[in-house]
């Protein structure tokens, strides 16, 4: 059965974001907010909406998303080396998917990590912008690396790499399988691999610099539109140190995806410096001794602090990743999944920052690490070089661009649904 709706005088563009970890709901949400509103009606759907983005998610109609995966049973799920994307998952994402899409019929929907839009939005025939980032695509051209897993502690991260490249093909294609599944049984094409669904949609946009790493030529749909470095709006509880205080500010933030278990070590090992460390816990507590020179919060005001960071501990995921960039900090990478490791891989090449595996991670090599990093002038100026970059790209404005382009492509009318796709 069709159903016919009226021509909407704004264009309608729906954000739909998985939200296993806060930069997956960040990231769109700095880019939903960034649209002209006098042009786009914007929505977002998200498995849940944390409170202190309450400022910038008053700006857009918000939609649940009940299949959304809990960010504790992917985390759990990826420590043991699996996604958590099984067949019956899988099909109530699609199933959810479709419901949302006819009931918003947007002219655009943009995914956030939300693989099952490659299947739901290719059925209603509705434009897909694939937000991701450009370390996923399967030319990229950054070493081999092997995700923290215990057999890297048995054999080294040599062989496990070695290993793991080995594995690689055959486990993309399992951890693919369920959404190909989905795919089949709408009579629409597979995906193939994970790689393959990273990158996959009408659109792909890589929130990277274009210079982050060399990868085959793109297709015309792709666009790297720069990064997406969001801010969480906060204040300090107490004020920056003076111009006369000598110490080099660190600041920590291991992202709810990070190991923040791994945190008072870092504590320890930063008190022992004549450094001033902030330390943000993405709203975890941690426990042990307080130290006089080391602040903890929950969540901290990374772009302020950054501006006067001479160095950053993370994850070495993108978001904080390149916020520190933009500020020229380079940063100390502890990364946990595979998507840390690639992307810190990749600004290691550029000699913007360094990396501690978690299995090596003891107060011992944070502390020479940190020592080395806040002496290394030639880190520093990577670091410089990539802000300034950072600095010459409109991530926001090349994204809204695109919007643009598709909804000009295909300027609203009537739009037609077919109500017995997926049931």
């Amino acid at each position: 059965m069709l159903q016919l709706l009226e021509p909407a005088l704004k264009k309608r563009i729906l954000f739909v974001c998985e939200t296993v970890t806060l930069a997956h709901i960040m990231r769109p949400l700095e880019l939903a907010c960034a649209l002209d509103r006098d042009h786009y009606d914007v929505h977002l759907a998200a498995g849940e909406f944390p409170k202190f983005l309450e400022p910038q998610l008053r700006q857009l109609t918000l939609w649940p998303l009940f299949s959304a995966v809990p960010s504790k049973v992917f985390l759990q799920a990826l420590a043991k080396g699996r996604l958590p994307y099984d067949v019956d998952r899988v099909e109530q994402q699609v199933q959810e998917d479709l419901v949302l899409l006819r009931n918003i019929l947007p002219d655009v929907v943009v995914g956030d990590f939300r693989f099952s839009l490659g299947v739901s939005a290719r059925a209603l025939g509705i434009p897909y912008i694939n937000l991701t980032n450009i370390t996923w695509h399967p030319t990229a051209a950054i070493p081999h690396q092997a995700p923290d897993h215990p057999i890297a502690r048995l054999f080294g991260e040599r062989a496990a790499a070695q290993l793991f490249h080995w594995i690689r093909p055959r486990l993309y294609r399992s951890f693919a399988e369920p959404f190909n599944q989905a795919a089949r049984s709408l009579h629409l094409q597979e995906f193939g691999s994970l790689s393959a669904l990273h990158i996959s949609g009408d659109y792909a946009f890589y929130a990277d610099l274009p210079t982050l790493v060399r990868t085959a030529a793109l297709p015309a749909r792709h666009r790297l539109g720069g990064p997406v470095m969001p801010s969480i709006q906060t204040q300090l509880t107490q004020p920056l140190p003076g111009a006369g205080d000598p110490r080099p500010i660190i600041v920590v933030s291991m992202g709810s995806s990070g190991y923040q278990h791994m945190v008072p070590k870092i504590a320890e090992a930063l008190s022992r410096l004549p450094v001033l460390a902030y330390i943000a816990t993405a709203g975890g507590a941690i426990e042990g001794q307080s130290y006089e020179n080391v602040i903890v919060a929950s969540y901290l005001p990374l772009e302020t602090l950054f501006e006067r960071a001479s160095l950053v501990i993370c994850n070495g995921g993108s978001p904080t990743g390149y916020l520190a960039l933009s500020k020229g900090v380079p940063f100390l990478a502890i990364p946990a999944n595979l998507d840390q490791f690639n992307f810190s891989a990749a600004v290691i090449q550029r000699g913007a920052a360094r990396r501690l595996r978690p299995e090596h991670v003891t107060s011992a090599t944070i502390l020479r690490e940190v020592e080395e990093m806040l002496k290394d002038a030639q880190t520093k100026k990577c670091a410089m070089d990539l802000k300034a970059e950072i600095a010459a790209i409109p991530t926001s404005q090349v994204f809204q661009k695109l919007i643009d382009e598709i909804t000009n492509r295909t300027a609203r009318s009537p739009r037609a649904i077919d109500r017995s796709v997926g049931g």
